[in-house]
């Protein structure tokens, strides 16, 4: 059976860009994945960091951050699968922020010899209800996490950049993969001698402009495609979002028809263009 599915990655709540998130959501209602794979880095966990963004207009409180998270990020993209289409499989892939609360948090507190406070702290699990939600939770072990979406095609977040993170992730992994962490889409794909055909992709971020680096070369987008449960080939495309440089608008040009998101008050507004 061919099923659909989406990988998105790096929306980096509380900073998530919401133009960009309302065209996602717009696009799980048309294309009704059977399979949403968050891709890490879905929150950013600034307030126990201490490398600074540079970007600190959100909430000063470890707490506050995730009830942002889970307000206009978590709830919004479940609900949203989930009425598209029921029986959607959701799983979440640990990022290197995700894994600050525990890779950065419990040594800053046994430090401070306040390791104890750790135990209250609710697990992201805990906080955002995964189980209840039947979102498969995949926490990192060695540095990064990863599962396979079929028996061809692995998802992982990533932990390389460079001109082409997608080739540089392959040359580390050898076979195919989906990947995010270096906020931009790239693809690399190889036949071999025995006549496999390995391809991997980079999706783009879904967070706000970075004010912390003058230029940069970050691509909003995600990546869509379909995969086969019985014998588990698989297509994957990337879906590319584009920020107006002339007024607030963000245009989604994909293989669903063009998206337009417009702003309207505090939020925006998503529409179909037709082509011309």
């Amino acid at each position: 059976m061919r099923v659909p599915f989406m990988f998105i990655s790096d929306i980096h709540s509380p900073f998530h860009d919401k133009a960009a998130l309302e065209l996602v959501l717009e696009y799980i209602r048309r294309y009704k994945p059977g399979r949403l794979v968050l891709g890490g880095d879905i929150l950013d966990i600034y307030t126990i960091s201490s490398y600074n963004r540079g970007n600190l207009n959100g909430p000063k409180w470890l707490k506050d951050e995730l009830v942002v998270a889970e307000n206009e990020v978590i709830k919004p993209i479940y609900e949203v699968s989930k009425k598209a289409n029921h029986g959607v499989k959701i799983d979440w892939i640990e990022g290197n922020h995700e894994d600050r609360l525990s890779n950065r948090l419990l040594p800053e507190l046994t430090r401070s010899g306040l390791g104890a406070i750790f135990s209250l702290i609710p697990s992201i699990q805990e906080f955002f209800r995964l189980k209840e939600r039947g979102i498969t939770y995949h926490k990192s072990k060695r540095g990064n996490a990863n599962f396979k979406l079929t028996k061809h095609l692995t998802c992982m977040h990533g932990d390389k950049g460079g001109i082409n993170p997608a080739r540089m992730q392959y040359a580390n992994f050898g076979a195919s993969l989906l990947m995010g962490h270096s906020h931009k889409q790239s693809t690399f794909s190889i036949k071999l001698g025995n006549g496999d055909h390995h391809m991997a992709l980079c999706s783009g971020h879904l967070g706000e402009e970075p004010s912390y680096v003058d230029l940069h070369n970050w691509t909003l987008g995600f990546i869509a495609g379909w995969i086969e449960t019985e014998t588990g080939e698989f297509g994957a495309w990337h879906e590319t979002i584009v920020k107006s440089k002339t007024d607030k608008t963000y245009s989604l040009y994909s293989t669903i028809g063009h998206l337009r998101a417009t702003p309207k008050g505090n939020g925006y507004v998503v529409s179909s263009v037709k082509l011309t």
